[in-house]
């Protein structure tokens, strides 16, 4: 299985990328360097429909003043980066120096 954001997020305490994984029948991400225990970062999870969500959301904002994307969303999105120490995660657009920001999706299981 293909994960939509795979090499596109980063966290910032390990410089590890995220890894995808599913939990609970859902596709989601998770720091590689705290998968493999190669880093003291925390267990921080990203849901991957949060993530299309979010995107989404930005494009149809775009879309209001005239500006159009083609059948590629994802190619919209640079790199994501998150500092699971303070529970947020920052996304970085290819057209903007704009982010968006959030931290509902720390997830503890």
């Amino acid at each position: 299985m293909g994960y939509l954001f795979s090499g596109k997020i980063k966290c910032l305490n390990c410089l590890q990328n995220y890894r995808g994984k599913m939990q609970r029948g859902k596709p989601v991400y998770i720091c590689s360097g705290y998968h493999n225990k190669k880093s003291n970062c925390k267990r921080f999870l990203i849901r991957e429909e949060d993530l299309i969500e979010m995107v989404n959301k930005r494009i149809s904002i775009q879309n209001r003043y005239g500006i159009f994307f083609a059948n590629d969303p994802l190619g919209y999105v640079s790199v994501i980066e998150v500092n699971g120490e303070e529970g947020k995660y920052v996304i970085n657009y290819v057209d903007s120096k704009e982010y968006s920001i959030t931290s509902k999706n720390h997830i503890k299981y």
